[in-house]
């Protein structure tokens, strides 16, 4: 459990155990609550998510991976496109821990636009994600970072990258 203030991390608990019938929590430790303050719950061990063989095509915001996710969340096998939609800024964005693996991401060449977004997760930690196996195409950025050093944290190996103004640095890891 994170508890969270005016957006930001500002604790973690860890729950003993709940009950579905009160919608109750135990805490292994007691925490004193504070007024504004509000908690999120993910699973220590994976949140398995997987999100895979879909089209996505036309939409402003195509995918939003917002949630803590694992290092077995999956977005696999995607193909995101911008179509004929004007004023799309990013064809993913990243939030947490997700693996981007076989995806094929294209069109995204308006001015300013790019394939990726990345961002720390919600504790304000550098994801480890891997991202292998994904086709970029015709993309004015491959990639944006709300902080610097956000690529170079994850392992990013075998993509492919054609007709794409600014490509990031690839490293083998």
């Amino acid at each position: 459990m994170v508890w969270v203030a005016g957006g930001k991390p500002v604790g973690r608990s860890v729950i003993e155990g709940f009950d579905p019938k009160t919608w109750r929590f135990t805490l292994k430790e007691a925490r004193q609550t504070k007024t504004g303050e509000s908690f999120e719950i993910f699973p220590p061990s994976g949140a398995n998510w997987n999100l895979h063989d879909n089209t996505i095509t036309g939409c402003l915001n195509p995918v939003v991976l917002d949630s803590h996710g694992s290092n077995t969340s999956l977005f696999k096998d995607n193909t995101v496109t911008r179509g004929d939609t004007s004023g799309v800024k990013q064809a993913v964005e990243v939030r947490g821990r997700f693996n981007l693996i076989g995806n094929h991401f294209s069109g995204f060449d308006e001015k300013d636009s790019s394939a990726l977004s990345l961002y720390p997760d919600r504790l304000g930690q550098k994801p480890r994600n891997e991202y292998r196996d994904n086709v970029f195409e015709r993309c004015a950025s491959v990639l944006t970072e709300s902080q610097k050093g956000l690529w170079e944290t994850l392992s990013a190996t075998v993509n492919s990258f054609t007709d794409c103004g600014t490509v990031p640095k690839l490293e083998i890891k």
